[in-house]
């Protein structure tokens, strides 16, 4: 079954154009079935059960909605059969109609959203995805964190004025995106109400925090990045200089007036001239951490991905408790069941993002497969620090997609599926543990760095979309 939303420019007309206009037409639709058909088209095309749609309003000067069957509700007011009507809706506005005992929603995109298509097959196990299409290698970069259901039709929406990266939801009333600045991969992590509302920033105009993740903390506390100037490294194996100054990651925890109440400095405890063996034509950014999770009380586990190694590391000792991949040090687990690590331990990861523990203590991490040229991998391994092992219990690929240089990261479904956002692939992906792609969502030229699971309910989206734009009543 394919979904396809391809969204055109939006004139200025529709976007100035506040009143409804309003004509109807009543006739008998005795026998006729419910149907909805818009003009502009409705994306998706209707069907009885799906309940969300998108169309564009640009050049239009209204939206001409046509019911039909017994009677419907549109926008309020009720037809007690055929209903022709002309909506203005605005960018953002949505327009419920009722008809057969179902409610629908048709909402305007605003003229600059990332055009996009879906495709579903078989049953999408996710409530939807959430995306930031909004890098991008061939066009100036795009503003929006968009929210797509399980039919992939976008249902929320948010326009940053800058470039927003790495979008999560914190519980179900709030989400929150990094919100980069003109410096690469730094400036503050909004986080706001489904009503676009600013809840609290993390980072300030003078300490940027690294836009590649955030997490919460119980209590009300914050994990961050942050990408700090470190002079005086010995890099004279790598034919450097004796003092060169690197970009040194800290991890911090920040409270909610973003004050520094901990922190962890990976060149105070890594020798980065060792670790990095494969990433030297990065420098100075050696170290490139791109994920963080606390794990328990006491215990972080990060990603670095110029190490090509995920390190668990006791925040009260500050001493690294396990590395997974990278060059072998006494830390390092013993890897079973990959192919790669069987003939060259240190062959594990190269460039990998997105390392996570899940409620059962297994780890997930997107291997992007990006120096040797083979498929990037969504992997999970059964961690054992008593004796020292990691054992890989899935591999996932998608035959659509090749290496990944950079960016991704993938998500493991409690009922199995895999959610992923493969590099700089512009597309975001519902796959079986097979490997086949149940839900797609594509947007080129754009790619979103990271994918996450919509945790709200749709209707909590919905009323969120609702507060930033009234519904249209006719």
């Amino acid at each position: 079954m394919n979904r396809n939303a391809g969204v055109v420019v939006i004139g200025l007309a529709c976007a100035l154009a506040a009143a409804p206009l309003a004509t109807s037409t009543p006739a008998s639709a005795a026998g006729a079935p419910f149907g909805i058909t818009t003009t502009p088209a409705l994306s998706p095309a209707f069907s009885v059960g799906t309940t969300d749609y998108v169309v564009p309003c640009a050049g239009h000067p209204s939206t001409h909605v046509v019911t039909t069957g017994a009677g419907s509700v549109v926008g309020g007011k009720s037809f007690p059969g055929r209903a022709d009507v002309q909506a203005r809706l605005v960018p953002g506005q949505s327009l419920q109609i009722t008809g057969a005992g179902h409610s629908y929603f048709v909402r305007c995109v605003p003229a600059d959203f990332p055009k996009y298509s879906a495709t579903v097959n078989g049953t999408p196990q996710t409530n939807g995805l959430l995306v930031t299409p909004a890098a991008s290698l061939s066009v100036p970069a795009g503003h929006y964190v968009v929210a797509f259901d399980a039919q992939g039709v976008a249902v929320w929406w948010y326009r940053d004025s800058k470039t927003p990266a790495d979008a999560k939801f914190f519980g179900s009333s709030t989400i929150g995106w990094a919100s980069g600045t003109e410096v690469a991969n730094r400036g503050t992590f909004s986080l706001r109400g489904l009503d676009g509302s600013v809840k609290h920033t993390v980072g300030t105009t003078k300490m940027t925090v690294d836009s590649h993740d955030l997490q919460s903390l119980p209590g009300g506390n914050y994990l961050a990045i942050l990408d700090v100037s470190r002079p005086g490294v010995d890099l004279s194996t790598w034919g450097r200089s004796s003092q060169s100054t690197i970009i040194d990651n800290e991890i911090v925890e920040l409270n909610a007036a973003n004050k520094v109440v901990w922190s962890w400095s990976v060149a105070a405890h890594i020798n980065v001239a060792a670790a990095n063996l494969n990433w030297r034509n990065q420098f100075p950014d050696v170290i490139h951490m791109n994920s963080i999770q606390l794990l328990g009380n006491h215990e972080l586990v990060f990603s670095a991905r110029h190490l090509d190694a995920v390190y668990a590391i006791d925040m009260r000792s500050g001493a690294i408790t396990w590395k997974l991949g990278g060059t072998p040090t006494a830390q390092s687990l013993t890897v079973a069941g990959d192919q790669y690590a069987a003939s060259n331990p240190d062959a594990l990861f190269s460039g990998q993002h997105d390392a996570r523990i899940l409620p059962d203590r297994t780890l997930t991490v997107q291997d992007n497969g990006a120096l040797p040229l083979r498929p990037v991998r969504a992997l999970r391994f059964a961690i054992d620090p008593a004796t020292r092992t990691a054992t890989e219990i899935a591999q996932v690929t998608d035959s659509r997609y090749g290496p990944a240089f950079c960016c991704g990261g993938v998500y493991h479904l409690s009922t199995g599926d895999w959610l992923a956002s493969w590099g700089i692939a512009e597309y975001a992906t519902e796959l079986t543990p097979s490997g086949n792609p149940v839900l797609t969502v594509s947007y080129a030229p754009y790619f979103s760095y990271r994918v996450a699971p919509v945790v709200p309910a749709i209707s909590a989206l919905r009323a969120g979309m609702n507060a930033m734009v009234a519904p249209l009543k006719l």
